[in-house]
């Protein structure tokens, strides 16, 4: 079947009904009425704008699609085409199509994700400013977030002013755009450096369940995740989870473990989060995702020594947080202090690549 043909195809069932790339594989053979007819066999989900009465067959569906599917909407990328990202084609249960607005090549270079609360503090915005505008200097990689307010939309505002470029995934269609204020932003963002992308049709609107699908693509198109703050039940905690589940390094900025966001802090670290404290040790962390030491980077502006050890030594203890705070009969928020502590000392360090930890052999 030509591209196409299979496009065109795609665009048609996915205006209408909710399924993955691994789902439309299955289907793409079938000729289009076939197709159609499988997919209300194995009832699939129609997006909410639908109704079952609304499409009982393919002829009164292409009718609906010929007047709501403006031909001067957003583009859109399906799996099978080059543009398409390539982190999000090799899983078979996300979206075959990402609709966009905004220079799609941005999806080809290397990104980092950087998410947080929606009602930052004060030092939550200073940090997010301070972070993308480190990440971009150093290493000139793509800021990724969610177009939320708060940190996220901080998030793309200084990776424009650092002279860099931002990807914004969106939890609902490109035609209702959530939040409603961020609107004049699509057209302040204008220009080769920005993309604004949805894996949901443009007449999607912003459901709650579509923000944590939003957020796993943040972290498939990503090498690494910064959290600056967000609390137990937060977007940006789900966001950091999701990295973590694909192996990714994930930062997490220390807070005070009394407040919100300090416990929505030690739950990622307890998951195996790399606590961080300021730019630096942020930038070490993510410093071999994004290629290699920081200092090697092409277009580096200041190297920035490690000091942490890249394997274990030949002896050495490891044990978990939980562990470590059983054996001081102390509570885990203390713990991950004292942790912290050490690690800072060079006492304590991180096993690559593990949620343990490993104390060096003094003898």
């Amino acid at each position: 079947m030509e591209n196409n043909e299979k496009r065109s195809k795609l665009q048609f069932l996915h205006f209408f009904y909710d399924f993955s790339i691994g789902y439309f594989k299955k289907i793409e053979s079938l000729p289009l009425a076939t197709a159609w007819n499988r997919i209300r066999l194995d009832n699939k989900s129609l997006w909410p704008r639908w109704k079952k009465e609304e499409v009982t067959n393919i002829h009164t569906a292409q009718t609906l699609f010929a007047k709501h599917n403006s031909p001067d909407s957003a583009s859109f990328s399906c799996y099978f085409e080059n543009d398409f990202p390539e982190s999000i084609r090799q899983n078979k249960s996300l979206s075959p199509v990402l609709y966009y607005l905004g220079n799609i090549a941005l999806f080809s270079g290397t990104s980092v994700c950087v998410v947080g609360s929606r009602n930052p503090s004060a030092f939550g915005i200073a940090t997010t400013r301070n972070a993308v505008k480190s990440i971009v200097e150093l290493s000139q990689a793509t800021i990724v977030s969610g177009f939320a307010r708060g940190i996220d939309i901080e998030a793309h505002k200084q990776a424009l002013r650092s002279g860099g470029r931002t990807i914004a995934i969106i939890g609902s269609g490109l035609s209702n755009l959530y939040p409603r204020e961020h609107l004049n932003y699509v057209t302040k963002f204008s220009g080769d450096r920005f993309l604004l992308s949805s894996p949901f049709p443009s007449h999607c609107p912003p459901l709650p369940k579509n923000f944590p699908r939003r957020n796993r693509l943040l972290t498939h198109l990503s090498v690494g995740t910064a959290c600056v703050e967000g609390g137990p039940k937060s977007g940006s905690l789900i966001t950091g989870k999701h990295s973590l589940d694909l192996g990714k390094t994930t930062c997490v900025f220390i807070q005070d473990y009394r407040s919100d966001f300090g416990r929505g802090c030690i739950e990622l670290i307890r998951l195996g989060a790399e606590p961080v404290t300021d730019m630096e040790d942020m930038l070490e962390k993510l410093a071999f995702p994004l290629g290699g030491q920081l200092g090697l980077f092409p277009h580096s502006r200041k190297a920035i020594p490690s000091t942490r050890k890249a394997t274990p030594p030949e002896k050495y203890e490891e044990f978990s947080i939980e562990e470590y705070a059983k054996k001081k009969c102390i509570a885990i928020p203390q713990a991950i202090c004292e942790i912290q502590e050490q690690i800072e000392s060079n006492t304590i360090s991180r096993v690559p690549g593990r949620q343990t930890l490993f104390i060096k052999n003094s003898s």
